[in-house]
């Protein structure tokens, strides 16, 4: 006599709820596990030293009640401005270059932040295929670097400054600061953040700043700065003379 066959349970096992592994990028907007306690201890020595050195060089318009509240919530905006996420407990491995190239941009070491950029990956959008995630960051990191130097010439509480210089700027409005060239990213963009432009718009913003230092320092002649540009727009009334008419 045979034995009697088992009846099968047509019940879902117990792994049957267990939740898909993910794929795609997390919640936060990363791939991988979240960062290790070394990884964001690395991320806030190198933004603390950034922020002196920004501070130093009078680009930090934070105001708080103490210098280490000042540097949490310039850090916070920072981390924000280059992967989108406030807060470091939230970031995730694919965030660390990206973060530690933005700081070190921001410290005045532009060689080793484009090479961190340059081994995050591709910006992961429906726009142009030259929109990377590469190019974003390294044309917001020019801008700072522009910044920066400006800063460095013309701040007259930074070391080595033109002094000369300084008081040509002076008397045309100050030092071009961060929030001046967002004010023009705002304007030209629709009301758009800069952290928001895809690299042809960051690009265009670049050049922007620099001719506007230019301007600010009095170098060159504004009559010949973006003829290249001048030269794509399509004719107005006012390019004519009334003899062209």
């Amino acid at each position: 006599m045979k034995p009697r066959a088992k009846k099968q349970s047509h019940a879902p096992r117990a792994d049957h709820y267990r939740p898909a592994r993910s794929r795609g990028p997390a919640a936060a907007g990363g791939y991988g596990n979240l960062l290790s306690v070394d990884q964001k201890a690395v991320i806030c020595q190198l933004a603390r030293q950034a922020f002196d050195h920004q501070d130093a060089l009078g680009l930090i318009e934070i105001e708080g009640k103490s210098d280490n509240a000042r540097f949490q919530a310039w850090r916070r905006a920072e981390q924000h401005r280059a992967v989108g996420i406030e807060s470091l407990t939230e970031c995730r491995n694919s965030h660390f270059r990206t973060l530690r190239g933005h700081f070190n941009v921001l410290l005045g070491k532009e060689d080793k932040g484009f090479r961190d950029y340059t081994r995050t990956g591709k910006f992961r959008d429906r726009g142009p295929v030259e929109d990377t995630h590469e190019a974003r960051e390294t044309w917001r990191a020019k801008i700072a670097g522009e910044l920066m130097s400006h800063a460095v010439r013309c701040n007259p509480k930074a070391e080595g400054h033109d002094p000369a210089l300084a008081a040509v700027v002076a008397e045309k409005g100050g030092i071009i600061t961060p929030s001046y060239v967002i004010q023009i990213a705002k304007r030209q963009n629709a009301g758009k953040a800069l952290d928001a432009l895809p690299a042809d718009r960051l690009r265009a913003i670049y050049y922007t700043t620099r001719n506007r230092i230019a301007a600010r320092e009095g170098r060159g002649q504004t009559a010949n700065r973006n003829k290249g540009q001048r030269g794509k727009r399509k004719p107005s009334k006012h390019d004519f003379t009334p003899d062209d008419r």
